[in-house]
This record gives C-alpha cells, structure tokens and sequence, in this order.
C-alpha cells in the first residue's frame, strides 16, 4: 500500500538576507532501508528515485517515490532476487518516464564484479522489473554499470575498467525497440583509463570523464561519434571533483590542492564545437571541501563533501540563480540533522528544472539511517532586501494585487504560483499590479524578482 510520507510547506526560517534555509525531509514508511538512505538520488517529472547504502549487513536497496501537491509518495522498493550485498545495487540510478535503471557494478554476472543493470517499468502504477543487462563482452572486473543515464529511447551505462586494445573505460549504448533495450554502440577513447567512470548527456552531446579528470565529447549523428578532448581541466593545481552537462555548458566543481576550501565551479561553454571557458565562479564557504554539482537552466546547486577542520557539523548545500549572465547566490539550504553531527547532507544532488533531490545518507545519531529532501526552488522564501521593501495589498483580493516598491531596485519580474508549484501567471513588464480575475479562490505565492537578483515570496489569498 502506498503511504504518504510528508506534506511539504512553504515555511522556512530566513536566518540572515541571503542566509540559510532549513529544508524538511523524507525517508521510507517500510522495508528499512539499513542504513545511509539518500546515497544515491534521481529524477524526473514526478518520480523520485533514491537508493541506500551498501556495507556489512546493509543490502543496498532503491525506493520509489512520486511527488504530487508537495506530497511525497511511497511508489516502490527495488531489490532483484539474485543480488547480494556485495554487488552495490542501487550505486548508479536513472530515471526517465517509466522507466528506471539501476546499476550493480559489482554483481558476479559470468565474472567477478562484471556488473549488471536492472531495468524496471511501470506497469499499471506498479514498477515491475522487466530486463537485466549485462555487456556483451563483459570480463572479470569492469564494473559495468557504475554509471547510467536514460534519455528517450536510450539508456547508457559505462564500464571504467573494462579493457580496450590501449586503454580502459567504455559507455555501451542501447535503444528501446518497443519491447526491450538491445545493444547499439560502444563509446572509448585511446590512451585512456577508468573511461565514463562518470559521464553527462544532454541532446546530442555526450561528455565522458577519465581518471586524469580529462573531459571527452561525442556527438550524435546516426551514431554517437568522437569530436575533441579537453585535457587538465583547470590547471596541474586543481582537482576536479564533478561535472555537470546542461545547454552546452560543462560545469565543473574544482578544488585548489593546495589548500581545498579554495572551491570553484568552472564554466565552459560550446562554441565552434569547442569548449571555450566561460566564467570561473567562486563557491568557497568556510573549511569545506566542494563535491557534487546539479544544474538546470538557471538554477545551480552545489554540495560539499568533507571538511578540514575536525569539528562535526551538518552539511550545507548552496543555491545560485543566474540573473542577467551572472550566477547569483541565493541561500544556503539545510537538512534537519542535528547542528553538532555530520549528515553528508549533499553527498547526492539532482535538478529538473526548479525542482530539486538532494541526499543526506549520513543523518542520524548512532546510526546513520540517512534522508531525502525534495524541493521546489521557486517556492524557497528568499530574500536580500527587507520584507517591507515591498507592499503586496489587498491581501486577501478578489481581482488584483498592487505592489509599493519602496526600495531602490527595479522590480522586473512577477510570478504567481499554486500551492504545488505549477506557474500560473507571469509579468516582466514592471507593471505596478498582477491580476488574479482568472484564477480559482485559494492560495497563491506571489514571486517578486528585482534587477539586482534578489527576490522575495508573498503568500497570497484569493477569495
């Protein structure tokens, strides 16, 4: 049976202007999850996949979760009948419609941690496993499946130690032919090692990393076909901790070797068929050392994986909107751990468009049980200028809203949301008033965005 697991509000606690952001989390209403829930994260639409940790005596296991109204829903638990604790099911996930891919890098599939992927459907509101895919070339140690992607009719999955004749690490791609996914192509890269360990594809643009942190491209014709190489991202002194692909820019999370709380994310952009640096944005905060990245559109979101100093403390997440070619800090999000303890909260990040996952698989005291956190980033009250800025009233309304803009800055967008996050009505034409004369009596939020970045939210009451 379905269980509702949380009802997510738009109350938040605004610590300072551009402050901290608490989030409420989730995590499974049965089948315990062992230990370390949200290692893992992934989604799309209105699913939410996220897997636990595997060690000792914990099985890693994927759950299921659908997101409707800010309700987070219990869809599903997935763990194959051949697996063993071993084989780190659930250490890859993709999503996409109703289909999810889970990787098992280690599963002694013919060999000795080959790897396998499982793939589930949903079928009648129930996800059923339907297939379980192995290289056709697999050997003893490619750990095929460390990383997968689904995109239409097209599932990936790498193997970084699979050998090729002067280097190691292949993507193998397969298509759906309406009844199962079957094998089309296999994607190397001569003198290169731990090839796709992790790789990004968007469009017709596929983007592989190797273990010297060397980024290759391939682009999509009939066939996936290699284009160019980009060798030392950054420079001998950085070290690269993750990408991210989206509109034909790469951003990568680097940090200083030097000393690591020196983070960066930098940009680059597609032009002439090249990646050409763009931006470098500084993403420093305190002793923390930068990991993961998500990005999509104008939202950015970063997470940081370790800290220098030895003083236990929760994780913080970082959010940046682009606004006007900049990308500009917005708030430092939270999980619900206690202040004293580490939660790796950000250890797993994804985005789709404003809506965002993020993991915390080490909150908990004493036992690491792990949470998820889901999030709508165009309902986040957040705020560089005092509330009584501006003036939102009659409040509630019958037809319209009128705005008093007391501070110095331009208002120059207005957007009006449901309580469940959907657009309703949007003005960039710095009117003085929005109209909600086509809009059902309810509950509204009322996003004002000046020209300096900043913006804020007014719940809004339409008799």
């Amino acid at each position: 049976m379905k269980r509702k697991l949380l009802v997510f509000t738009t109350l938040f606690y605004m610590l300072t202007a551009v402050g901290q952001t608490n989030l409420s989390g989730f995590f499974p209403s049965n089948n315990n999850s062992g230990a370390n829930f949200g290692t893992k994260t992934a989604l799309h639409d209105n699913t939410y996949v996220v897997s636990s940790g595997f060690f000792f005596t914990n099985p890693g296991k994927v759950f299921v979760f659908s997101k409707v109204n800010q309700v987070i829903t219990q869809e599903a638990v997935l763990y194959p009948s051949d697996a063993v604790i071993s084989d780190q099911f659930g250490q890859s996930i993709a999503v996409f419609g109703d289909y999810i891919a889970v990787g098992s890098a280690f599963h002694d599939e013919g060999f000795t941690d080959a790897g396998a992927v499982y793939i589930y459907k949903k079928v009648d509101n129930v996800w059923t496993f339907t297939q379980k895919i192995t290289a056709f070339d697999a050997a003893e140690g490619d750990n095929f499946g460390s990383h997968v992607k689904i995109q239409g009719t097209s599932l990936f999955i790498s193997a970084p130690n699979n050998q090729n004749s002067n280097s190691s690490g292949s993507v193998y791609v397969y298509s759906f032919n309406g009844t199962s996914w079957t094998y089309q192509q296999k994607l190397n890269v001569g003198l290169t090692s731990e090839f796709g360990r992790k790789f990004e594809i968007q469009g017709n643009l596929l983007v592989a990393i190797d273990s010297s942190d060397n980024l290759h491209t391939f682009t999509f014709n009939t066939t996936w076909t290699y284009i160019d190489s980009n060798y030392n991202i950054g420079n001998l002194q950085t070290l690269t901790k993750d990408f991210i692909l989206d509109n034909e820019r790469i951003y990568v999370t680097s940090v200083n070797g030097f000393n690591q709380s020196e983070s960066s994310v930098l940009i680059y952009n597609r032009v002439n068929n090249n990646w050409v640096n763009e931006s470098v944005l500084d993403v420093s905060f305190n002793d923390f050392v930068l990991g993961k990245i998500a990005v999509s559109g104008s939202n950015m979101i970063v997470g940081y994986e370790q800290y220098l100093l030895q003083t236990e403390r929760k994780f913080p997440v970082k959010y940046y909107k682009k606004v006007s070619n900049n990308w500009i800090l917005q708030t430092t999000l939270y999980g619900e751990g206690a202040f004293a303890n580490d939660d790796e909260f950000g250890k797993s990040l994804s985005i789709q468009d404003a809506e965002i996952l993020i993991g915390a698989p080490d909150e908990g005291i004493a036992i690491s049980t792990g949470k998820a956190y889901a999030y709508n980033l165009n309902l986040l009250n957040v705020s560089a200028f005092e509330k009584n800025s501006i003036r939102v009233y009659p409040n509630p309304t019958v037809d319209k809203i009128l705005f008093d803009n007391q501070s110095l800055n331009q208002v120059i967008l207005c957007e009006l949301y449901s309580s469940s996050g959907k657009v309703i009505t949007v003005s960039s034409d710095n009117s003085s008033f929005i109209s909600l004369e086509n809009v059902y009596s309810g509950v509204y939020f009322l996003k004002i965005t000046l020209d300096n970045g900043t913006f804020e939210i007014h719940k809004i009451i339409k008799n």
